[in-house]
């Protein structure tokens, strides 16, 4: 009986370790399951981290250009006024020491410019050292104002109009159509 025994142990050893090995064999399968698993999530997740980094880079490039043009902008803006307040304190100076035929036909300009603006004009203001000569060409009622540098201010009878043609406007309204571009 000591045979049957001994065959019977070795019998219930060798299905145990065909039991063993089925069992290391699946659990090695389904570990190599997870592994790729696992190994495919991660790879998903590192894709997803890529995208997103790559998608920050762009934006983030997008943004320092944009800064960088506004910078340029704002530059070039500032040296254009610097350069509009140069060449307006120029005409300024130049319009100061003009002779009187220039300096009557700009008036007389700024006047026309006016009457294309404002059908019925009632009152001019300018300086003092002009007051004499528009009143001379034009049918309008002409007063002093001393804190215009240079040019005119025609205002309608109705006073509801006003076109103001002193230099410092001017200035001001092609600085304003500056900065809009």
């Amino acid at each position: 009986m000591t045979k049957d025994k001994d065959n019977l142990i070795k019998s219930i050893i060798a299905d145990a370790e065909k039991q063993a090995e089925k069992i290391i064999k699946e659990a090695d399968k389904q570990n190599r399951e997870k592994t790729k698993s696992i190994i495919a999530d991660a790879e998903k997740q590192a894709e997803k981290i890529i995208k997103e980094a790559e998608a920050q880079a762009i934006l983030f490039e997008k943004r320092k250009l944009f800064e960088s043009k506004q910078k340029a902008k704002k530059i070039i803006l500032q040296e254009q006024k610097q350069l509009i307040n140069k060449i307006f304190d120029e005409l300024l100076e130049y319009i100061k020491n003009i002779d009187s035929k220039d300096r009557d036909d700009i008036l007389k300009n700024f006047v026309n410019i006016a009457q294309n603006q404002i059908k019925d004009i009632d009152l001019i203001y300018a300086l003092p050292r002009d007051v004499k000569k528009l009143k001379k060409y034009t049918d309008f009622e002409v007063r002093e104002k001393k804190d215009i540098d240079f040019g005119i201010i025609a205002i309608s009878k109705d006073k509801k109009q006003c076109v103001d043609l002193s230099l410092s406007n001017l200035k001001e309204i092609i600085q304003n159509k500056i900065s809009l571009y």
